[in-house]
């Protein structure tokens, strides 16, 4: 009986002794010490402990492999919802998509740039409206209605201003450049003239260099240590006038965006 125990003990050594190299290999490949505690010299229990933090650090969640990855990448869809002179008088939605690269400041504070394809869609009277030529027999349309296609390259600061376990609400605020591909418009008239303008169109191809002023609010969850989903609010406000009526635009959208950390 004395040489069953002594062997059993020494068993329960050896298996002690893996389970604890075990542990530390862990450690070491991702950089993270987390509390164990050994019941009996064959048992280990994990625990990692999260908490809820308002502009403190992210969880262990966001560096289990032992850094978090500074840079990031993401798809985003949006409608959008546009308008002239003032946020009313929405016309029918528009869309925006694309893409945005993100790089991490610091744990809370990132700077992001994007490349957005949108479609913007708005009703306005002529007086919102300066062209470049004056219409025709100084006959104004009564309503114009524009549909332009153009790149919206935003570059924007985002804070995490409320952190969690595994999501954050955070908040951006940046510059948007316009780069107009084709414009469109139709002109509407209480009384029909000869001669009258009935639109105008054409591949205009001009640049708007920091033309509108874009804020958000959202929220971010993550779905895998590496992937996240966020859901963002958005307004972008005129800084200087836009396209070939130059028109002071307003645009209204919520993006639904995923991530991806490199």
């Amino acid at each position: 009986q004395t040489n069953l125990h002594i062997e059993r003990f020494e068993d329960a050594q050896q298996i002690s002794g893996i389970t604890d190299r075990k542990i530390r290999g862990a450690n070491f490949e991702t950089g993270i010490n987390k509390p164990t505690s050994i019941s009996k010299g064959i048992h280990t229990h994990h625990h990692e402990t999260f908490m809820s933090t308002v502009g403190t650090e992210p969880t262990d969640f966001e560096t289990e492999k032992g850094f978090m990855s500074r840079l990031s990448v993401g798809l985003a869809m949006s409608p959008d919802l546009s308008t002239v002179g003032s946020i009313s008088d929405f016309y029918d939605p528009g869309y925006k998509a694309g893409i945005n690269l993100e790089y991490s400041i610091t744990e809370n504070l990132s700077v992001s740039v994007g490349v957005i394809h949108s479609l913007v869609k708005y009703t306005a009277q002529s007086n919102n409206y300066n062209p470049s030529y004056y219409w025709t027999g100084g006959n104004a349309p009564d309503e114009i209605i524009g549909e332009c296609l153009l790149f919206d390259i935003p570059i924007s600061l985002k804070f995490n201003f409320l952190n969690f376990e595994r999501s954050r609400f955070f908040a951006t605020a940046g510059l948007s450049s316009y780069f107009m591909q084709s414009e469109e418009y139709s002109f509407n008239y209480r009384a029909y003239q000869p001669g009258q303008e009935e639109g105008w169109s054409g591949q205009t191809g001009t640049s708007h260099w920091l033309s509108n002023a874009g804020f958000s609010i959202g929220y971010e969850f993550d779905i895998h240590p590496d992937w996240s989903m966020r859901v963002e609010p958005f307004i972008k406000v005129p800084v200087q006038e836009v396209g070939w009526g130059n028109v002071e635009l307003y645009s209204m959208g919520s993006f639904i965006s995923l991530s991806y950390r490199l």
